[in-house]
């Protein structure tokens, strides 16, 4: 954007986290190939610099199955079916950053019609902690399951 009072152009890049980047620069095409970049990073998952870049579903999910094991009484019975299943639906060698809210979503909507919403929501709280875990230990930028909608079914007339 042009801003005539500084004789500029004006970059502004807002990142997925709510962050933002700002540059004044002298000419429109470099201000152009700047913002083209950033763009190309935010839609590649790379623009956070702070996570690995090639890190696969599998290599994250195996340091997260050692973590379980120690952390979760219920590791093998509760966890573990879970992530399988969710490491055969995204991909063993996708990496982390390519795993969108769509198709988590999409598997959502499959799971729920073969079983129980509850047993998809466990599923989808479990690939959600598995996310955060990834964010705490720098593995991953953002969790896609953050966007996408529990079923949690309505337990008010069984409270009563």
């Amino acid at each position: 954007m042009w801003d005539p009072a500084k004789n500029r152009w004006l970059v502004e890049i807002r990142y997925p986290d709510g962050s933002r980047f700002r540059k004044r620069m002298r000419r429109e095409r470099e201000a152009l190939r700047l913002w083209a970049s950033e763009n190309a990073k935010i839609e590649n998952g790379t623009w956070d610099e702070r996570a690995a870049r090639n890190v696969t579903v599998a290599e994250a999910m195996k340091q997260y199955r050692d973590f379980s094991k120690v952390q979760h009484r219920s590791h093998d019975s509760y966890i573990d079916p879970s992530l399988t299943l969710w490491e055969e639906h995204l991909g063993a060698q996708t990496h982390l950053a390519k795993v969108t809210s769509q198709q988590v979503e999409e598997f959502k909507l499959k799971r729920a019609q073969k079983v129980a919403r509850s047993t998809t929501d466990k599923d989808l709280a479990i690939l959600k902690a598995f996310f955060n875990w990834c964010i705490g230990h720098q593995l991953a930028v953002s969790n896609p399951v953050r966007r996408v909608k529990l079923f949690h079914e309505d337990n008010s007339r069984l409270r009563t």
